[in-house]
């Protein structure tokens, strides 16, 4: 799948690069969600550029993209009796399980799919 990702702190928006990266798979409790719409805010920007470094914890390379709408497309077979179904449209701000680390899936808006809790 195309994604927009950095790899590296960087006021220059031009070193955001659109990569071909591996379609996220869900495991218990994630979801899987085909991206329709994303919205750029000064969080995205403020991410990007490193001025939250050091207060969040931030894997590199990033997907970046926090805010997104799009259709729940898989879901792991553990969560079949959630409210939510495949074919479910949805919205949300990927912030992660209320953490920002490599331990909980964060951003990726900017990507044809997005791994979400």
């Amino acid at each position: 799948m195309k994604a927009a990702t950095i790899k590296s702190f960087d006021k220059d928006v031009t070193k955001v690069a659109i990569e071909t990266v591996e379609k996220p798979t869900p495991k218990p409790g994630q979801a899987v969600v085909k991206v329709l719409y994303a919205s750029a805010n000064p969080i995205d920007w403020k991410v990007m550029q490193g001025g939250l470094d050091g207060v969040w914890e931030t894997p590199m390379p990033l997907t970046v993209g926090y805010d997104f709408s799009g259709v729940i497309e898989s879901m792991d077979e553990a969560d079949s009796g959630s409210k939510l179904k495949v074919g479910d449209e949805v919205f949300a701000v990927n912030w992660g399980q209320g953490s920002h680390s490599s331990e909980f899936t964060v951003a990726g808006a900017f990507a044809e799919y997005i791994l979400v809790p």
